[in-house]
């Protein structure tokens, strides 16, 4: 719906039983939403970092302090998406996404019992989280905004922080448990691609015009930094300088071939055959004149 048109009214209950909302749509139809449980993965993207002033009470006389935080965009893993229970055509796979710090004692005690009502009792959070829907008129047009807020230790957002300005940061990634959230999936029926998440409206008047938020906790966070390989380097071969390769040729080229050689030694062999016969007659010859010579004595 657009903003300040009449407000819409959900026929929307509870099922204890069932521990779900049922709707009953102008066809009389009606659709089951069950509580989502389990995490809900997002990327980061678009992440920058910003610094502005801190809230603080109005009794609070210290002069104000700076607050360095994160904003961006996160989209949904695996095919999901979220929207309004009777507003269909309000969905979206992205939000706009903050990380601010936040060092109380009690950051991560304070939904203690609501974790306890809600059996999400293995749920190990890092951090607050938030989400939620608003229309709101800035006097030029209504806009629509899906944010989700996520609050940690200073401690552990600091590496966010210092991984965005040093331009190492590659990938960012976090998940969420987060309670009045509800799923047309079935509890029971398995993980599967596609599915859709939606805020129920208010609790109130079931008006879609401000959906209630749902807010639970922050479970994980994975930064991925600039990648090297420490693998070591192959065995480099020795290339040879063109001189080299110019005097190789030429050596080889003025080195005779096995023929040539061949070729190059029969003459030789002929005339040294030709000089063996030319001894033999001339000894032949002083033989036989000495054996005459004998016969005539």
């Amino acid at each position: 719906m657009a903003y300040g048109q009449e407000k819409v009214v959900i026929k929307l209950r509870d099922d204890e039983k069932l521990n779900a909302l049922i709707e009953t749509c102008e066809d009389g139809k009606e659709r089951t939403y069950y509580p989502r449980r389990s995490a809900i993965h997002w990327n980061c993207e678009k992440l920058q970092v910003r610094q502005g002033f801190a809230y603080r009470d109005e009794n609070d006389l210290d002069p104000p302090k700076m607050l360095t935080y994160v904003t961006g965009v996160a989209r949904l893993t695996s095919g999901y998406s979220v929207s309004v229970i009777g507003d269909p055509q309000n969905i979206t796979t992205v939000v706009e996404v903050s990380f601010h710090p936040d060092d109380k004692l009690n950051l991560l005690k304070a939904r203690e019992d609501e974790k306890e009502e809600e059996g999400l009792m293995f749920s190990h959070p890092y951090g607050c989280a938030s989400m939620g829907f608003w229309r709101h008129d800035l006097g030029i047009q209504p806009s629509e905004t899906w944010w989700l807020e996520c609050r940690l230790h200073n401690t552990a957002l600091q590496h966010l922080i210092d991984a965005i300005s040093s331009e190492s940061l590659k990938q960012a990634s976090f998940s969420v448990r987060l309670n009045n959230l509800f799923t047309d999936e079935h509890p029971y029926v398995p993980f599967s691609h596609g599915a859709h998440l939606f805020l129920r409206p208010n609790k109130q008047d079931n008006t879609i015009e401000m959906p209630a938020p749902a807010h639970g906790w922050l479970e994980g966070i994975e930064l991925r930094l600039l990648a090297f390989d420490l693998a070591p380097p192959p065995p480099i071969v020795p290339e040879l300088a063109y001189e080299d390769d110019k005097q190789q040729a030429e050596v080889s080229d003025s080195s005779p071939s096995p023929q040539q050689s061949e070729i190059q030694t029969l003459p030789l062999i002929v005339a040294r055959i030709e000089a063996l016969r030319g001894t033999i007659k001339w000894v032949g010859g002083l033989i036989a004149v000495a054996m005459f010579l004998l016969l005539l004595k």
